[in-house]
């Protein structure tokens, strides 16, 4: 039939592709943001998902995730690791952070330091979405600010003392280390001595 509300234009058709996804139980959200990031590790896909209004898109089930009860964490894991590998531009990178996924990608990093073992997939990949967005070029004062308030940084820290050797440790010490370029990070790092943290993992950061 052809393309209405009831059925979606195909990729394709009428200038691309966009997410358009209706409310949906909870158990097939969580199918859903699994089939979206293993479609983001394909080139197509990945195209697709880089689009800055799809990232909004993916940005606003992140921060609507709470809904989902038992499935939430499954459903964020996946949605995290989506955003973090389709934030390939500039401008996907101002689409994240426009939708609102700072805040809650603090509130989801504080969360999963309760178990940092069982979450450590999405810790490794929310903290490459906190690299990329501090990244040159896109790493902007309001970024930094916003990671701050939204106590990245402070939870940053807790998660290397928690975090055994690893990819998730490495990648919050890089994170941190580029919060660290502005005045207002770095301050708040030096009073909860993440900075003495960070020396000493600096041989880890370099292998």
């Amino acid at each position: 039939p052809p393309a209405s509300s009831a059925y979606p234009a195909p990729y394709g058709a009428g200038g691309g592709a966009a997410l358009s996804l209706p409310p949906v139980p909870p158990v097939l959200a969580e199918r859903c943001a699994q089939l979206l990031a293993r479609l983001t590790q394909q080139p197509d896909g990945l195209a697709v998902m880089a689009k800055e209004d799809n990232l909004a898109r993916l940005v606003k089930l992140l921060t609507s995730s709470e809904k989902y009860g038992e499935h939430r964490e499954r459903t964020e894991d996946a949605l995290i690791r989506c955003i973090a590998g389709a934030m390939t531009t500039a401008a996907g990178i101002a689409a994240v952070v426009d939708a609102g996924a700072l805040p809650r990608l603090g509130a989801i990093l504080k969360d999963g330091l309760a178990d940092v073992k069982a979450r450590a997939t999405a810790l490794g990949n929310l903290t490459k979405c906190v690299i990329t967005v501090t990244s040159d070029g896109a790493g902007t004062r309001s970024h930094h600010a916003a990671l701050l308030r939204a106590g990245v940084v402070d939870n940053l820290i807790e998660l290397l003392k928690r975090a055994g050797e690893g990819p998730v440790r490495k990648n919050a010490a890089v994170a941190l280390a580029r919060l660290a370029r502005n005045p207002e990070c770095l301050a708040r790092i030096r009073e909860l001595d993440g900075m003495r943290i960070l020396m000493a993992l600096g041989r880890e950061l370099t292998t």
